[in-house]
């Protein structure tokens, strides 16, 4: 009779390399520009996937406009991608990691939606997108990657982290295809 091998319960710098992996592989996958991936914590996080401003043109106050939606969604994507790969390293979602996330995420999404439960709504669809995204192969193995990476240099410009999702992509099961971007982008 063998013995099966318990899985190691991952440490809070592991689930957070993946979290913030999976803001960044998010980011990169919806052409979000980022400055860089850290696993270095200071007193409001433990990590922080730090992303360029966004455009002048997105006033989710003001306009309710087809751009402002697709952008208001990228963002909300991009938020809930990091508590997605979390739990999908861990198998249970981390309601307190996810806290700032989905707190910006209702921001956004309630300047877009005309009710509180249209605005339920859009966010349940945006996390269930998010979850698949993460359940994705070809993401996955990049979060992977970056993941692994983060916890060997604990800060990762763009330009780098760039190329650990790609090296990546071209290892995943798609193929030199991997991590595909969408042909039109907000």
């Amino acid at each position: 009779m063998t013995r099966q091998k318990k899985r190691k319960r991952p440490t809070r710098e592991e689930r957070t390399a993946y979290h913030e992996a999976g803001h960044a592989v998010a980011a990169y996958h919806l052409r979000r520009g980022t400055k860089y991936v850290t696993i270095e914590g200071d007193d409001e996080a433990l990590g922080r996937t730090r992303h360029t401003r966004c455009p002048s043109l997105f006033r989710s106050d003001v306009d309710q406009g087809p751009r402002t939606c697709a952008l208001t969604e990228r963002e909300c994507l991009v938020n809930f991608a990091g508590p997605a790969a979390e739990a999908r390293l861990t198998g249970r979602y981390n309601h307190k990691g996810a806290e700032h996330d989905v707190w910006c995420s209702i921001e956004l999404a309630s300047r877009i939606n005309d009710s509180d439960e249209a605005t339920e709504a859009h966010l349940k669809w945006l996390r269930v997108r998010a979850r698949d995204m993460m359940r994705s192969s070809h993401l996955w193995s990049a979060v992977k990657a970056l993941a692994e990476a983060l916890l060997a240099e604990r800060t990762i410009k763009w330009h780098r982290a760039r190329q650990i999702i790609r090296e990546a992509a071209s290892r995943s099961p798609r193929g030199a295809g991997g991590v595909q971007r969408p042909t039109s982008s907000p």
